[in-house]
């Protein structure tokens, strides 16, 4: 550009754009400069963002015998977006605290969708695919809802593949992660690690949001086959409240 002036106001409309907004101070900019850090000796691969994502983004890179050549099979890929999808509405539904929770019937519309998952784009890996957490204005102020409820829901769904790559007792420590969910958090667990253990898939899967800065769990086709086992042998007994008391007043 030969107009100096425009090529200003260009800029400057670029220093505005986006959710992170640059540093103004010598401490925002050495604060800029201490979380770049942080993320590199962790060993944050190229194309992942060093800031933090101003919607929760899931991760998840798949390998193994059905992901030849960076190209994952369909029906692969479409079981387990369409099984982890589930399983998130239904340990989302188990861990709300805003109404009870029915085993029978579907999820809420307002749970599905503050725990909706929209597909980003891929990257390099043996099959890499980036998921967004759907935008869910006016939710974040209330307790167990919005961002809060998504970050608990794959932290919860994380604890439990976690537990069935642990190297002692992986079929105890499963159920202990995944009984207090419930009876149809569980099968739909189940049904997620069951795409896996019958693929030969391995999935690694990385979370971040403002919540959780970054985790990360993988699970291997052997230990989802662990996992699927152990949610398949779990017996959840239902409870019944019974309320007594004495009726006042004419009968008509």
């Amino acid at each position: 550009m030969n107009d100096k002036t425009a090529l200003r106001q260009w800029m400057a409309a670029r220093r505005n754009d986006g959710d992170n907004p640059p540093a103004r101070t010598k401490a925002g900019l050495r604060a800029r400069q201490l979380q770049k850090l942080s993320y590199v000796m962790r060993g944050s691969e190229d194309h992942e963002s060093l800031e933090r994502p101003a919607r929760p983004i899931l991760r998840f890179a798949l390998d193994g015998e059905p992901v030849p050549g960076h190209k994952v099979e369909v029906g692969v890929l479409g079981n387990w977006l369409q099984a982890l999808q589930t399983a998130v509405h239904s340990v989302a539904y188990a861990l709300d605290e805003m109404r009870p929770t029915r085993e029978a019937g579907p999820v809420p519309k307002g749970i599905q969708g503050v725990t909706k998952l929209l597909s980003g784009p891929v990257f390099a890996s043996s099959y890499g695919m980036i998921l967004e957490g759907s935008p869910a204005p006016g939710q974040d102020e209330l307790p167990g809802t919005g961002t809060d409820l998504l970050d608990r829901t794959i932290n919860k769904i994380l604890d439990v593949t976690d537990q069935a790559g642990s190297a002692s007792g992986p079929e105890d420590a499963v159920l202990d992660a995944a009984l207090p969910l419930g009876r149809r958090a569980i099968s739909h667990l189940s049904e997620l690690s069951a795409v896996l253990a019958s693929t030969g898939a391995n999935v690694t899967l990385t979370w971040e949001s403002k919540i959780t800065e970054r985790r990360v769990s993988r699970l291997t086709s052997m230990d989802a086959e662990r996992c699927r086992k152990a949610l398949k042998s779990a017996r959840v007994e239902g409870s019944d409240d019974r309320l007594i008391g004495t009726v006042v007043g004419e009968a008509s």
